[in-house]
């Protein structure tokens, strides 16, 4: 019986226990606090797994103590397939002089209903959330605002249900209007100071851009505002700002902004450090973050978009180029250093945001950690300006050290070049006396030269006379020979070997005293390419030495009918047709032809064989004789 006793008395302790330490605690206003921030305790939740309940399910379930207490300092869904319902308790004051609000502090939930208690017992639902347009909001601020009553003393229950795509944290203020309105300003204030220096920025390395033609400048740029459009996306101002009526933009330009983001953080890594030539397997390391950032970003954005949930890769591409920074700056480089402090602060940043989705409370309950990742952007972006500008600087000092060098080694140079110009001077000096002695005795040398060039000149004259007088023999000799009865062919081939002996012997006989054109009567002309034939430079008629004498049209081989000439005008009957023929080789008819054209010129003209003796007598009388 004792026992039965007890245990009923410790499972009566254990009830009253157990109610006790789920007790939620109401939160009453109070002029002397301007705010209040829910926390631990202070929230009661359910969770919906398929988000089939109404609110009156829900009301049933907190009235029979199914809802469970808060745990976290910043509860958030863990589940994101499901629907979470969140009950605060608020006690009014009516001796209170101020109005108040409840502020929920995530802007980045996709859907927020608020039941609002009503004196009648009733409540009032309002729609907020960044998937519904943001003209419906009754408060025009980024974050979600709902007006309370405080007419009374008594405790209402105030019940929010949200859900959303992403993880979002479920924080919610009560705050007096004044503290509002003067929060509010403040935050807008800043955030116009943090997205001016944004413009400030890009403005200002584009000037350097345009200045030193830096390509790093550009990407840094685009770096720049990916970071002001992924902040003002996190922080709603985007959506209250850029597209109010379109809120299903808002995830996209998340996403994409954060790509762009990480992208030209990378690219900028990579040129900014030189890792192609300097670092090759960091290059290759950033190169495979970038290709497969990139097939993340592609597969989210087409296939598969809950891959846009999984934000701790982000910390992948921060810590890689953290790494770089670092690591260049140990071998050496010391333009890194603002870049290494840059990224390094910003890794801490993300450091901090991690720990904050691990729920640690004393991280979690700063403002300054709760805009860790905004400051952590606001730092890293005016150090690596100041990194591009010191990397400027050092480069500008280089070339200073090395124009300083070069100016050095010029004054060197100089110096030598003086020493060596005065050599010269000496050196030349004594050539030039040398030089003017060596002249007058070349001088002296040029006039004998010019006197023996004047002997040999007359003596040349005489010598061509003697050469003329000479060839004029030979020629006379030779017609003579070639005139003789006693001549066979053989002979006569050692006189006219070839064609070329018989046009060279036509050519002289025929412009002997000089060439004059038969078209234009012009004395002037041009060889042809076979060395005989002459071309008026005038009016450009061509006249071969055969043209116009006894062998225009001749068929066979030339010095044949030099041969032929030479048995008429020598009168050599006791050869016959036959015999000719055959020993040219020659058709009959065309020697008897040959050998009757030369008869028929020599009856022509009247000519007796002494006449006849003489070639050109025949050669050149063939006006009116048919060819």
């Amino acid at each position: 019986m004792r026992s039965r006793r007890r245990t009923s008395v410790l499972a009566i302790c254990l009830f009253f226990f157990f109610h006790a330490s789920f007790a939620q605690e109401v939160i009453a206003i109070d002029d002397n606090l301007d705010q209040y921030i829910f926390t631990v305790d202070d929230l009661a939740y359910i969770e919906d797994a398929d988000g089939s309940f109404k609110f009156e399910d829900v009301l049933g379930q907190y009235a029979r103590h199914q809802f469970k207490p808060n745990q976290l300092y910043a509860p958030h869904n863990s589940n994101l397939k499901s629907t979470y319902w969140v009950c605060i308790k608020v006690q009014g004051n009516p001796k209170s002089k101020k109005k108040w609000l409840l502020e929920i502090f995530d802007q980045t939930i996709d859907e927020v209903d608020a039941y609002v208690p009503l004196a009648t017992g009733a409540y009032q639902q309002i729609e907020m959330g960044d998937a519904r347009p943001f003209d419906q909001r009754r408060f025009m601020h980024k974050n979600f605002e709902i007006e309370i009553s405080h007419s009374d003393t008594v405790v209402r229950n105030y019940f929010f249900r949200f859900q959303s795509k992403s993880r979002v944290n479920f924080i919610v203020v009560l705050r007096s209007y004044d503290r509002f309105i003067y929060y509010a300003l403040n935050e807008y204030f800043v955030y116009g100071l943090f997205y001016g220096m944004i413009l400030v920025v890009a403005i200002y390395n584009l000037l350097m851009f345009f200045a030193i033609r830096e390509r790093s400048y550009i990407v840094y740029i685009v770096y720049v505002l990916s970071v002001g459009i992924f902040t003002m996306t996190a922080d709603g101002i985007a959506f209250q700002y850029l597209w109010p009526e379109f809120p299903q933009w808002n995830d996209t330009a998340h996403a994409i902004a954060l790509f762009l983001l990480v992208l030209s953080g990378l690219v900028f890594t990579k040129m900014f450090l030189h890792t192609r030539a300097r670092h090759p397997k960091l290059d290759l390391l950033l190169n495979a973050i970038i290709v497969v950032r990139s097939i993340v970003f592609v597969l989210a954005i087409t296939f598969l978009p809950a891959l846009f949930e999984f934000r701790w890769i982000e910390f992948i591409p921060v810590a890689a180029a953290f790494y770089c920074g670092l690591y260049s700056y140990l071998k050496g480089n010391k333009s890194a250093r603002f870049f290494a402090l840059a990224y390094g602060l910003l890794f801490l940043a993300f450091c901090v945001k991690v720990l904050i989705n691990l729920d640690i409370d004393f991280i979690a309950g700063s403002i300054v950690t709760h805009y860790s990742i905004s400051i952590g952007f606001w730092f890293e972006m005016w150090l690596l300006s100041f990194a591009l500008g010191d990397k400027v600087r050092i480069i500008k000092d280089s070339k200073d050290r090395a124009l300083r060098r070069i100016i050095k080694q010029h004054e060197v140079n100089q110096l030598l070049k003086d020493k060596v110009n005065r050599e010269l001077e000496h050196e030349v000096s004594k050539r030039t006396k040398e030089i003017s002695d060596q002249k007058l005795i070349i001088e002296m040398a040029n006039e004998k030269l010019r006197e023996q060039a004047d002997e040999i000149t007359k003596m040349n004259a005489l010598l061509d006379l003697d050469n003329y007088k000479l060839k004029r023999t030979i020629h006379d000799e030779m017609l003579a020979r070639a005139g003789s009865k006693n001549m066979d062919y053989d002979k006569f081939k050692e006189i006219f070997p070839e064609e070329l002996t018989c046009l060279r012997y036509l050519e002289q006989q025929k412009w002997e005293n000089g060439y004059s054109c038969r078209k234009c009567q012009h004395d002037k002309f041009h060889l042809a390419k076979n060395g005989f034939d002459r071309r008026c430079s005038r009016c450009g008629y061509v006249e071969s030495p055969t043209a116009y004498t006894i062998f225009r049209g001749v068929k066979f081989p030339l010095e044949k009918a030099f041969y032929i000439l030479h048995l008429v005008i020598t009168e050599r009957d006791d050869l016959t047709i036959d015999e000719i023929s055959e020993t040219l080789d020659l058709r009959r008819n065309t020697c008897w032809a040959f050998k009757d054209k030369v008869n028929k010129i020599i009856r022509k003209h009247h000519l007796d064989k002494g006449q006849a003796a003489h070639w050109e007598n025949i050669i050149f009388k063939v006006e009116d004789i048919p060819v």
